[in-house]
């Protein structure tokens, strides 16, 4: 058994340094250089790579919407596109199922949202991205990882990548499983509040080209700032 975690924990380091050899070797300073980089390590993962370029999509949408300052969305943009290299030294076990959105969930994740910061805090062109990443799993009423932080104590920016990231997975989901389109945003809805901070929530919404019918209460209702 001894042996096994030992193994496990050297295929861990190991996969963790050839990233960050790639991040440090290829010295990246523009947003381009990381696209680039991203492109050679996901090109056996297209739909991973699909993934972190529709979070940062909706995330500058969202961004946009709050009026977040233009350096601050460029560190957005670069967060959302950073936010899943910790699963190359940290995958998903198989009985981690993708369907599910639980705290052993937001606790994978933040391990690997941990190991993506460790790969880029030290690269200057990429290190505010990597503090906003860092707070990413945090959720608005305090349930959320590492510390435990709520509300404003979280970074606006993490804050709206919480919900990019959450929403373009549980679009994911709802696609696999044939689900109504809406069910996602539905389940976004619910947990406005508690993982979502309802003016990050209403933004999205804004942004949206035409509110789902199904969220239209919500949508209407005062309550949804409270």
């Amino acid at each position: 058994m001894d042996g096994c975690i030992s193994q496990g924990v050297r295929d861990q380091a190991s996969r963790a340094w050839r990233v960050a050899t790639a991040f440090a070797e290829t010295a990246v300073g523009s947003t381009a250089a990381l696209e680039s980089l991203l492109a050679c390590l996901y090109r056996d993962d297209t739909e991973g790579l699909g993934h972190l370029r529709r979070v940062a999509e909706l995330a500058i949408r969202i961004g946009e919407e709050l009026g977040l300052p233009a350096e601050d969305m460029a560190d957005l943009q670069r967060a959302a596109l950073l936010h899943d290299i910790g699963r190359f030294a940290l995958p998903d076990p198989p009985a981690l199922a993708a369907t599910r959105r639980d705290a052993a969930t937001l606790q994978r994740r933040a391990a690997q949202v941990q190991m993506a910061c460790a790969i880029t805090a030290d690269i200057p062109f990429l290190a505010p991205a990597s503090a906003m990443l860092a707070a990413s799993v945090e959720c608005f009423d305090g349930s959320g990882y590492p510390e435990g932080r709520r509300g404003e104590d979280i970074p606006l920016p993490a804050r709206v990548l919480h919900l990019a990231d959450t929403l373009d997975t549980l679009n994911a989901i709802c696609d696999a499983l044939a689900a109504p389109a809406e069910t996602a945003g539905a389940e976004v809805v619910r947990q406005t509040g508690s993982r979502f901070d309802p003016e990050v929530v209403s933004a999205w919404l804004r942004s949206e080209v035409a509110v789902p019918p199904a969220l239209v209460p919500w949508w209407s209702s005062p309550a949804r700032w409270n």
